[in-house]
């Protein structure tokens, strides 16, 4: 920036020494007349340029006027941190939304699937699920009219992943389904590892836990000769988290924390909470509360730093069932009751379940 700001102003210099030499001959002719006569005569050799001069200043004044208000609605804002990152999303959501909007309307289909691109992440976090699924239905047909099989295969991974967040696990499978078919067809392996973790997730959720896993390992089997050590942890952290729900305790714990320790190494701090969220689970299952405790307390502290509200409140919820199994009942009682606030501020159904066990506390 530093070295533009420098140019610019060098630049201005030349300009400026450009101007005075080229009009040092009809300065030294006509002297402060050439600046304050009005009249323009060549035959006469009459030249005033003062109307010139004041015109071309009242039109900079008023561009003046115009630019500046433009330039600092549209200048880019500084950002620090996630809660400012938050703060300024709750604000432009809408302007961001209606900006995917009017790109349909007007058949901006590039501008379509990339802003919602980019916005998928955070309406995730923020539990905005029927926009997010919205905006990737708009980027899917927007991919689809382009032909551009890139395009559709990430379209269609975020809109099966904007199902099953808003609990259409179904649905979600299908799309999915179309995804797998695509990247196949591309040949592209590193697209189609993605598709199968996201799948693990789909027909896990429907209680299809071998299923699940098969995936997962897919996904491994792509992830590993590519050295994509986040789809490995992802693929890995898939594997130990379905293992669980199967009731294979022991043998769940090792690839989560092999997963645990390749997110903390790439500094990955969403997955390592999500992954802390696997660990305490099954540290849990296997009564080892204490070290429960501390997996799920350090997993709904990233979540919150991270404004990923959801997965903040259901990690909480399971912190709350081993405080209730060391016999901490006031504890038990505090999680849960930050967890039904945050679950029934996003009206999504896990808010019954908090709700169900904090009432059993009496």
């Amino acid at each position: 920036m530093l070295g533009c700001g420098v140019a610019v102003l060098v630049l201005v210099a030349l300009i400026i020494y450009e101007l005075i030499t080229g009009g040092s001959l009809a300065w030294h002719a006509f002297g402060w007349k050439f600046f304050l006569g009005r009249d323009w005569d060549p035959v006469n050799d009459q030249f005033g340029a003062l109307t010139f001069v004041y015109g071309t200043l009242v039109s900079s004044l008023l561009a003046l006027l115009i630019a500046v208000p433009l330039a600092v609605g549209v200048a880019p804002e500084n950002v620090d941190g996630h809660e400012e990152a938050r703060a300024w999303f709750a604000v432009e959501r809408p302007v961001l939304l209606a900006a995917v909007n009017r790109a349909v309307e007007t058949g901006h289909d590039v501008h379509v699937w990339q802003l919602a691109w980019t916005l998928n992440h955070i309406l995730d976090f923020g539990g905005h699920w029927q926009e997010y699924a919205a905006v990737a239905e708009a980027a899917v047909a927007a991919a689809e009219r382009l032909g551009d099989d890139d395009a559709e295969s990430r379209t269609l991974r975020n809109l099966g992943v904007a199902y099953i967040n808003s609990d259409q696990y179904e649905q979600g499978e299908k799309v999915l389904d179309r995804a797998l078919e695509l990247t196949a067809r591309m040949g592209d392996d590193y697209a189609q590892a993605y598709v199968h973790r996201f799948m693990a997730a789909a027909v896990g959720q429907q209680e299809r836990h071998a299923d699940a896993i098969e995936h997962a390992r897919q996904s491994l089997a792509l992830f590993e000769p590519a050295g994509n050590m986040r789809g490995v942890a992802l693929a890995l952290n898939a594997i130990g988290w379905h293992r669980a729900q199967l009731g294979e305790f022991s043998e769940a714990l090792e690839p989560c924390q092999r997963a645990l320790g390749i997110f903390r190494g790439l500094a990955d701090l969403n997955n390592v909470a999500h992954t802390l969220d696997s660990v305490g689970y099954i540290h849990h299952h296997l009564g080892r509360y204490a070290e429960a405790v501390e997996d799920f307390r350090e997993a709904a502290t990233l979540l919150r730093r991270l404004a990923n509200q959801r997965y903040e409140a259901t990690t909480l919820v399971k912190l709350g069932e081993t405080y209730r199994c060391l016999g901490d009942l006031d504890a038990a009682r505090a999680t849960w009751t930050e967890a039904v606030r945050i679950l029934a501020e996003l009206g999504v159904p896990e808010v019954e379940d908090a709700r169900a066990k904090l009432a059993a506390l009496g």
